[in-house]
């Protein structure tokens, strides 16, 4: 653990930028081939591994983190909200992430205009609440209200799929985990996703915080609403009682009535489950969009017991027994089909903690650990993701981002 510790300490400098070109203010990357990019839900997951680290090392060397550290933090994790805001279009849209130079970033405007675009992911409202938390101050987000509501309200018109309260991506483009089967290689607008629709509940939550911190109870109700109305969704047409999981589903229903063919009992079912086993599983257990204790532990129980979804090093992105698992490098699209990263991990140990399964938690944050550690003593480096069977990475060295993570999840050993 010394050497991931050490090793945080000396690079965690490397994960701030200055404003450049596009970007206007400071921001966060991931590390490693993340040079100069702002991504939407890296830049939230960057700032959570920040505040974990200064928070640790404030409990347990007071005095060490120098002021300009923690204000450089402050204004950096502040400013990957403000970028976002800054490059918000009227109608609401916020791209899913932008470069000093705009290349990806037009593109994304190009395909918006073409009717088929994911906006940034669901995570504005929360990375907006992660940073007014961090420091202590929401009045700066007064301003901002209106392009939270246009954030969502977009949403609400172009990715919403209205019979069964569930939202959709327009495409396979930058949907976060990159080639999840569910989604990527399928239909546009075909799949209501559950990582999606899980982290979407979490910032409908993140906005009735700010709502509720500014004093504007008006609004509040409208989303306390879209919350209920979205878990209920979820809860309805994503777990599979068979399997005891949850799972994206197809909402692409149709049928062919001619003058000769299905007069009778046509498709009157909404989605088609794709019981794909993999973590994003577990999503809906790490928000708490499962309330119901007997129902967490049975998939709990399930996943530990899952020897296509268990490795050495932590769970697999996904199942060895889908046709589709593979450990192959890629960076574009990266691959979440197999292979271990620092965020699934993550989830997963948390989701254990959270349930009162603390020693195979502690087990795992560990064996997590000590991957990373093997990483940094052979390599130099830690790396975006790794092999499930012997922990070795498999490609980018120098990614950090969520992998700082295991931080946050040492206060619960301790």
């Amino acid at each position: 653990m010394n050497h991931y510790l050490k090793y945080i300490e000396e690079h965690i400098d490397e994960m701030f930028k200055e404003p450049n070109g596009n970007i206007k203010y400071p921001y966060t990357i991931p590390g490693g081939s993340y040079s100069t990019d702002l991504w939407d839900w890296d830049s939230f997951y960057s700032a959570k591994a920040i505040i974990a680290f200064i928070e640790y090392e404030n409990k347990h060397k007071p005095g060490y983190l120098k002021e300009d550290f923690i204000n450089k933090s402050k204004s950096s994790i502040k400013g990957n909200v403000l970028n976002f805001f800054e490059l918000q279009k009227e109608d609401g849209f916020v791209p899913i992430m932008t470069t000093y130079d705009h290349i990806l970033e037009d593109e994304l405007y190009r395909m918006k205009e073409n009717g088929s675009v994911n906006q940034h992911k669901p995570f504005l409202a929360q990375n907006a609440l992660q940073a007014s938390l961090f420091i202590n101050d929401f009045t700066w987000l007064t301003k901002y209200i209106d392009n939270l509501d246009k954030y969502f309200s977009f949403y609400k018109k172009n990715q919403y799929h209205e019979p069964t309260g569930l939202y959709l991506f327009n495409n396979d483009v930058m949907i976060g985990i990159d080639n999840d089967p569910s989604v990527f290689g399928r239909p546009d607008r075909s799949t209501a996703s559950i990582f999606l629709n899980s982290f979407l509940v979490e910032d409908f939550n993140s906005m009735i915080i700010i709502l509720d911190k500014l004093k504007l109870k008006d609004k509040k109700e409208y989303y306390i609403n879209e919350l209920n109305n979205l878990k209920l969704s979820i809860n309805k047409y994503c777990f599979d009682k068979y399997t005891n999981m949850y799972y994206s589903v197809d909402v692409n229903i149709s049928t062919h009535e001619t003058k000769y063919f299905h007069h009778g009992l046509n498709a009157f079912w909404n989605v088609i489950p794709l019981k794909i086993r993999s973590f994003l599983g577990l999503i809906p257990l790490y928000l708490n969009i499962t309330d119901n204790m007997n129902k967490k532990m049975e998939i709990i129980d399930m996943v530990l017991s899952d020897d296509g979804l268990m490795s050495n090093y932590g769970i697999r992105t996904l199942s060895k027994n889908e046709l589709m698992y593979s450990l192959a490098p890629s960076g574009n699209p990266s691959n979440w089909n197999g292979p271990i990263w620092g965020i699934s991990n993550y989830i997963f140990i948390k989701v254990l903690f959270m349930n009162g399964y603390s020693g195979e938690a502690k087990h795992y944050l560990y064996k997590t650990i000590q991957m990373f550690e093997n990483d940094i003593i052979n390599n130099g480096s830690m790396s975006e993701y790794y092999n499930p069977d012997n922990g070795n990475p498999i490609m980018n060295h120098g990614f950090m981002n969520w992998n700082l993570l295991m931080i946050e999840l040492l206060n619960y050993v301790e």
